[in-house]
């Protein structure tokens, strides 16, 4: 979707050390993003592009979205389940530590102050308040943000969550050579020594 769209724009434009995963499978979790950097961690990333005041916060402590004029409750529990990433991810891969591993969602078509107020409180634990809720207004914020320089990630767990990030499909082909065109061995050889080479294809060509 066009918000999943704008947070990856942003994504991008990341400092060169950071990994962006799209969609990886983790376990039976498939998040949105996450970020992966060898100095400051890893980073879920959990987009909603949810249209303002198309979802409100009730007295009662739940959510609610407009339709056909009236509003209805929402099953969406976007916080909690960032931190279900966030604390998968820590207790298969790192035994529960908190280090390493952080989670943030983000409402792209929101400010920061508005996405606040949507996801004001939790809705399964109070644990999920330590997920941070920013908008679009932080997008270009995202190194700062990121960077967490009390974290260590010189060890052989981190290495091995990052090479998990493969998606699925992929890694039952990762010990079979791949024919190459000409084209595909110049981006994959760059030559030119790119920082950074664009590749375009119809769906299904392997780009």
């Amino acid at each position: 979707n066009a918000g999943e769209h704008r947070v990856a724009a942003a994504l991008a434009h990341l400092s060169d050390d950071w990994t962006v995963h799209v969609q990886p499978r983790f376990a039976h979790d498939v998040p949105d993003f996450v970020a992966t950097h060898p100095k400051f961690g890893a980073v879920v990333v959990e987009v909603k592009d949810w249209s303002p005041g198309k979802y409100r916060w009730t007295a009662d402590g739940g959510l609610e979205y407009a339709e056909g004029g009236r509003w209805k409750r929402s099953t969406q529990r976007p916080r909690y389940q960032a931190y279900r990433y966030r604390e998968t991810i820590r207790n298969q891969c790192f035994g529960g530590s908190k280090s390493c591993v952080r989670a943030v969602v983000v409402l792209p078509n929101h400010s920061t102050e508005e996405a606040a107020k949507v996801l004001r409180s939790h809705q399964v634990t109070p644990h999920e308040m330590d997920i941070r809720v920013v908008g679009g207004d932080s997008l270009d914020q995202l190194d700062p943000m990121f960077e967490d320089h009390s974290l260590s990630t010189t060890n052989l767990s981190f290495a091995k969550f990052c090479s998990s990030l493969v998606p699925t499909e992929l890694r039952d082909t990762q010990n079979h050579k791949l024919w190459l065109s000409a084209g595909a061995r110049n981006v994959a050889n760059n030559p030119s020594n790119a920082r950074r080479r664009r590749v375009q294809g119809v769906a299904g060509t392997g780009k």
